[in-house]
C-alpha cells in the first residue's frame, strides 16, 4: 500500500498500528496533539497502550505544531526536528517534560510507522516554502 505521508489514510493507518504498540515499564500518561498544515490529531500514551486519534484533543498535555513541508521533512530524515524546534519551525505549547517522558513511544512509533509512503505536497510560503527540504 502506498500512502501520502499525512493524509487521512496515512493517520488511520497509523492509528491502526500503534494500536498494536505496548511497552511494559510505562508509567505515564500524556496526551500529545499533533498540528500539521491543516491536518490534525491526538496521541494518548497510558500503561493500557497507544491510541491515535484524529482531531483535536479535549485537553492536551503537549501540543506540537509545524507546517506540512516542515513536518514532511523531519519525516523523511532531511530535517533535524530538534533543529526545527530551535530554528521555530515546530512549535510545542505545554509540557516538555512529557514530551521527553514519552519518548519510548516516539521510538516504538518510528519502529511501526507505514514504511510505503508517497510524498506530501505541500503550498508554502514563508520559512517553510523551501523546496529542498519536501
Amino acid at each position: 500500500m502506498n500512502l501520502t505521508l499525512f493524509s487521512e489514510e496515512w493517520l488511520r493507518d497509523l492509528a491502526a498500528r500503534a494500536a498494536t504498540i505496548r511497552l511494559d515499564d510505562v508509567s505515564t500518561s500524556v496526551v500529545i496533539q499533533q498540528h500539521v498544515g491543516d491536518q490534525s490529531w491526538f496521541a494518548t500514551i497510558s500503561a493500557g497502550g497507544l491510541c491515535v486519534t484524529p482531531g483535536v484533543a479535549h485537553r492536551a498535555d503537549v501540543t506540537l505544531t509545524q507546517s506540512l513541508v516542515t513536518a514532511t521533512a523531519i519525516a523523511r530524515g532531511k530535517l533535524s526536528s530538534q533543529q526545527c524546534f530551535i530554528d521555530g519551525r515546530v512549535q510545542l505549547d505545554g509540557d516538555a517534560d512529557a514530551l521527553i517522558a514519552a519518548r519510548p513511544w516516539f521510538a516504538a512509533l518510528d519502529q511501526i510507522a507505514p514504511d510505503q509512503i508517497a510524498p506530501a505536497t505541500a503550498q508554502a510560503t514563508g520559512p517553510d516554502a523551501d523546496p529542498s527540504v519536501a
